[in-house]
C-alpha cells in the first residue's frame, strides 16, 4: 500500500524593508534675540519602542538636540532641548506575523530664530528591516514511493535576545577645559559569537569630543578615544558552534569634565548606555523530496518553491579616507579648522568580480578661528572603496558605515582637504530558492505491463531519477541490468528493462 510521509518544515523569509520619514519640531528655552549665530546642532536619537500591529509598524522614542551658539556678546555658549517623536509605516498585507529590526537615523537638522525663542526641527529617516517565518508540508518519504531527494538547509532563529551595557571612561588632559563644544559616541561592533548559553558581541565605542580650552586665545582642540567592550546576552540554548547576529544602539551619553586650577589639568569621564539585541542560530538539515512517483498508483504532484533567507557572518572594516571639500567663503586669516558631525552616506553598494564597490559621502560640520571668534561651515566629501572579498550573487548586503577621527586642512579660502576614518559594517545574508514536493493526491491504478523484456531509447542530458519515472521502474533495478549508463545520458544508449513473470 502507498502510504506518503509529510513532516512540517520552517525557514525566514526576508521582506521588502520598508522607509518612513518622521518630523520633530522641539522649541528650545534660549531666546532668539540673544543668539548671534548658531555653531552645530548635534542630535542624539534614541528609540524606545517598535512594534507591528494593524498592517503598520509604530516607532516610538525622543531625540535630544545639543546646540553650541556664539552671544550677542561674543561668548560661546551651549544649550539643549529635547522631544517626544512617534510615527507609522503602513505595511502590505501578511506583514502581521512578521519581525520588525528598526534603526533610525536623522537625515536634516534645521533651526529657525525668528520667533521670540530658538526652534529646531529634524527630519528623521527610520529603516524598518522585516522577516517572517514561513512553514509549509513537505513529503520527506513514504512506503512504496520512489523519491529523489535533496538536503534541505534551514536556520532556526532561537529569538531575540536584549541586554544593557554601561561603560564608564575617565581621561585626563594636560590643559584646562571650559566647555565641552561637542561630544558623540558611537558603537561599532567588530565580532559576534556563540558561547555557551550566551551571544558574545565585541566591539568599541567611538568617542569624539570637540572642547574649549580655557586659556586667552580659546583654543578649539578634538579628542578622540576608543572605548572597547564585550556583552555577553543571555540565551540559554546558544552553543559555540551556532550562527550568531547582534546590533548595539545608544541609549544615551554624557560627559563630565572636571578642572584642576592648580595644576591646569582636566579629568573627563565619559558615561555611554548601550542596549544589544542578539539573536543565535541552530541549522537544521532535513532530506525533502522534490519530485516522487509509484510504480502501482498513477499520482498527481504538487509542488512549491521555498525563498528562504538566512543570515551569514557579518563583516567588519575600517578604512582611512581623503579628498577635498567645498565650504563656501573663508574669512582671511581663518585657522585651526576642527571637524565635528562626522557622518557618512552610503549612495551605492554593489557585488563587482573584485569585491564589494561603495559608493559615499563623508561629511560634517568644521570649526574655524577667526581672530577672536569662532564660525562653522558645512562639508561633504565624496569617496569610493572597493574592499577585496567574495560575495555571491545570491547574497544580500546591508551597509552600515560611521565616521570618525576627521581632520581638516585648509587649502585655500573656499577648499579644505578632509582626512578621516571609515568604520563599515556588513550584514550578509544567503538567499536561495528550494523546490519541493508539497503534497500528493492518489489517482488510478497503473496498467502492467506485459512484457518480460522491454528497450528504450535514451533522451539527451535526462538522469537517473527521471529515466526511472519515465520507464516506471525503481531506479536501483534500472542501473543493475544497465550497469554501463553514466548520467547525464549522452541519447544515444538503450536502455533496457527486465520484468519478471
Amino acid at each position: 500500500m502507498v502510504e506518503p510521509i509529510f513532516e512540517k518544515i520552517s525557514y525566514e523569509q526576508k521582506l521588502p524593508e520598508v522607509a518612513h520619514q518622521v518630523k520633530v519640531d522641539c522649541k528650545s528655552n534660549l531666546v532668539s534675540e540673544e543668539i548671534a549665530s548658531i555653531l552645530v546642532v548635534s542630535p542624539f536619537v534614541s528609540v524606545d519602542s517598535s512594534e507591528i500591529l494593524d498592517a503598520k509598524a509604530k516607532i516610538n522614542g525622543r531625540i535630544n538636540f545639543y546646540i553650541t551658539y556664539i552671544d550677542k556678546e561674543g561668548n560661546i555658549k551651549k544649550g539643549e532641548c529635547g522631544a517626544e517623536f512617534g510615527g507609522e509605516a503602513d505595511l502590505t498585507d501578511g506583514y502581521d506575523d512578521a519581525k520588525a529590526k528598526l534603526s533610525v537615523c536623522v537625515q536634516k537638522v534645521e533651526y529657525d530664530l525668528n520667533g521670540i525663542y530658538l526652534v529646531v526641527s529634524a527630519i528623521l529617516s527610520a529603516s524598518i528591516k522585516l522577516t517572517k517565518l514561513i512553514e509549509k508540508s513537505a513529503l520527506v518519504g513514504g512506503e512504496d514511493l520512489y523519491t529523489n531527494q535533496c538536503e534541505f538547509c534551514s536556520m532556526q532563529n532561537l529569538g531575540k535576545r536584549t541586554g544593557a551595557y554601561p561603560i564608564e571612561e575617565e581621561f585626563d588632559l594636560n590643559y584646562p577645559v571650559e566647555e565641552v563644544l561637542y561630544h558623540k559616541a558611537q558603537a561599532v561592533i567588530t565580532a559576534t559569537q556563540c558561547g555557551v548559553g550566551s551571544i558574545i558581541v565585541d566591539g568599541e565605542v567611538l568617542l569624539s569630543l570637540v572642547l574649549l580650552q580655557k586659556n586667552e586665545k580659546k583654543d578649539i582642540i578634538k579628542e578622540t578615544r576608543l572605548l572597547p567592550f564585550r556583552m555577553e546576552i543571555e540565551s540559554e540554548e546558544a552553543m559555540p558552534n551556532m550562527l550568531a547576529t547582534a546590533s548595539v544602539k545608544e541609549k544615551s551619553f554624557k560627559t563630565d569634565v572636571g578642572v584642576d586650577e592648580d595644576n591646569g589639568s582636566s579629568v573627563v569621564v565619559a558615561h555611554v548606555s548601550l542596549m544589544f539585541e542578539g539573536e543565535a542560530y541552530n541549522e537544521v538539515n532535513k532530506m525533502i523530496v522534490q519530485d516522487v512517483f509509484s510504480t502501482q498508483r498513477e499520482i498527481e504532484i504538487i509542488k512549491e518553491v521555498c525563498e528562504q533567507t538566512y543570515p551569514l557572518e557579518s563583516r567588519n572594516y575600517s578604512f582611512a579616507v581623503s579628498g577635498m571639500a567645498g565650504i563656501g567663503e573663508l574669512p582671511i586669516g581663518a585657522t585651526a579648522p576642527v571637524v565635528c558631525m562626522e557622518s557618512i552616506n552610503i549612495l551605492e553598494s554593489s557585488v563587482t568580480a573584485k569585491g564589494l564597490f561603495v559608493t559615499a559621502t563623508y561629511g560634517g560640520s568644521i570649526y574655524f578661528k577667526d581672530g577672536d571668534k569662532v564660525i562653522s561651515r558645512k562639508f561633504e566629501m565624496p569617496f569610493e572603496k572597493e574592499i577585496a572579498g567574495e560575495f555571491d550573487e545570491s547574497t544580500i548586503l546591508e551597509c552600515e558605515a560611521k565616521a570618525f577621527k576627521g581632520q581638516a586642512k585648509i587649502v585655500s579660502s573656499t577648499e579644505v582637504d578632509i582626512d578621516g576614518e571609515v568604520y563599515l559594517s556588513l550584514s550578509l545574508f544567503k538567499k536561495c530558492q528550494t523546490k519541493l514536493v508539497s503534497d500528493i493526491k492518489f489517482l488510478e491504478e497503473k496498467q502492467e505491463n506485459d512484457s518480460a523484456i522491454s528497450v528504450y531509447l535514451a533522451i539527451k542530458d535526462e538522469e537517473q531519477f527521471s529515466l526511472a519515472k519515465r520507464l516506471n521502474v525503481c531506479p536501483e533495478k534500472l542501473i543493475e541490468t544497465n550497469k554501463d549508463l553514466q548520467f547525464p545520458l549522452s541519447g544515444n544508449e538503450r536502455i533496457v528493462v527486465y520484468r519478471q513473470k
